[in-house]
């Protein structure tokens, strides 16, 4: 599911911001602190049948998390949403701004996140889009992405949305660490916790025709 071009643009976006973070120059806590290196953190590589249940999931042209679960166990998804009244925008750059968008809650995740995720909501603020992207123990990803027109009813203007759903294996666990720290101490609990809920992420921009 979905081309090459699609494909490799959103492979290139995760593994470049799981790299920077597994190396230690991630920044968290608005750049009060670097990421401590990763002692795993693999490249994802992508899956078909994860993809397909995007597809499922932006053909509702909804931003709304579905069930998407495999017969393989819990599955992450992370969604993003974007309006334009100019043209739609290519792959590239929907993939882009999709994963730099997950990416900026980096800047409410602490150190102690990391460490042990026991919330996707610190002070208030939602950091799991940016938990799951960075998730070490994940290694799959399939996205699907969706565009289509549609005319608000408060000012009668036409809109390009375009619409993204990203499934990985695996998906935020609560009480679990993000990724185990190259050289630390955190390591995952002996008891099976239920997987956190996935995550969404809106972001809705107007630009003139």
């Amino acid at each position: 599911p979905g081309n090459k071009e699609m494909q490799n643009a959103f492979l290139k976006e995760h593994n470049e911001k799981r790299r920077l973070v597994a190396s230690g120059e991630g920044l968290i806590e608005h750049g009060a602190k670097k990421t401590p290196p990763a002692a795993k953190m693999p490249d994802l590589k992508w899956n078909d049948a994860l993809a397909k249940l995007a597809i499922f999931n932006v053909r509702q042209c909804e931003m709304k998390h579905d069930c998407a679960d495999t017969m393989h166990g819990h599955t992450g998804q992370n969604l993003f949403f974007y309006g334009t009244t100019g043209n739609a925008i290519t792959n590239k750059t929907i993939a882009k701004m999709a994963v730099e968008g997950w990416y900026s809650e980096s800047n409410d995740t602490r150190l102690e996140d990391i460490e042990k995720l026991t919330t996707i909501y610190p002070n208030g603020k939602p950091i799991g889009h940016y938990t799951q992207l960075i998730w070490g123990n994940t290694t799959k990803v399939g996205c699907a992405v969706s565009t289509y027109k549609k005319r608000l009813e408060n000012n009668n203007m036409m809109f390009n949305f375009t619409l993204v759903a990203c499934n990985y294996r695996y998906g935020n666990t609560l009480e679990y660490p993000v990724y185990k720290i190259k050289n630390g101490t955190n390591s995952e609990p002996s008891r099976k916790n239920k997987p956190q809920q996935s995550n969404k992420k809106i972001k809705k921009q107007e630009n003139s025709a």
